[in-house]
């Protein structure tokens, strides 16, 4: 597994359930999430956990304030796979001409979570965001000669995760 899972724990008492609070490797180490109403559900975002074998575990308290804990739940996360993304054009150390409308062009191949947007920035400024492929964006080039720029493309996935590409240099002429 990876990227955001529903964890549901059933519960029931005969004084009634008054929270379930979920935890990864054992009851007390790493909380996932507390819910207070049935269905006792969190989201948890498997991508915080290391890859390989661990262990989900659940706890409910009921309005006495006795404490059961679950059996434990044997689960697997999956390594975690950035995006990967690559400004195909223009070309790194190519002079482009001031005032223009240069199209700058990514090409990213998906990582463990599908994409949820590619920005584009021009240094430090986003300059357009794409939310679907092809991943393109008609950047207008500032009107200062002789002035050098790193453009540069961020892929977001679903969960936030950032790949970057290298920077790209270009010059204004």
């Amino acid at each position: 597994m990876s990227g955001n899972v529903t964890v549901t724990a059933d519960a029931s008492d005969n004084v009634g359930v008054t929270r379930v609070d979920l935890y990864l490797d054992s009851v007390g180490a790493t909380p996932l999430g507390s819910a207070t109403a049935a269905p006792y559900s969190v989201t948890w975002d498997a991508n915080t956990a290391s890859a390989g074998s661990h262990t989900l575990f659940a706890t409910a308290t009921d309005a006495a304030g006795n404490t059961g804990t679950s059996t434990g739940i044997p689960v697997t996360v999956d390594a975690l796979t950035l995006q990967q993304v690559a400004i195909a054009s223009p070309a790194d150390g190519s002079g482009i001409a001031r005032k223009s409308t240069v199209t700058i062009q990514a090409s990213v191949t998906v990582g463990s979570n599908p994409i949820a947007r590619v920005d584009f920035l021009a240094g430090s400024s986003v300059v357009c965001t794409v939310t679907a492929a092809p991943y393109q964006c008609d950047w207008v080039v500032p009107p200062s000669a002789n002035k050098t720029y790193q453009l540069r493309a961020n892929a977001v996935d679903q969960n936030g995760n950032v790949g970057a590409s290298n920077p790209v240099t270009v010059t204004a002429r």
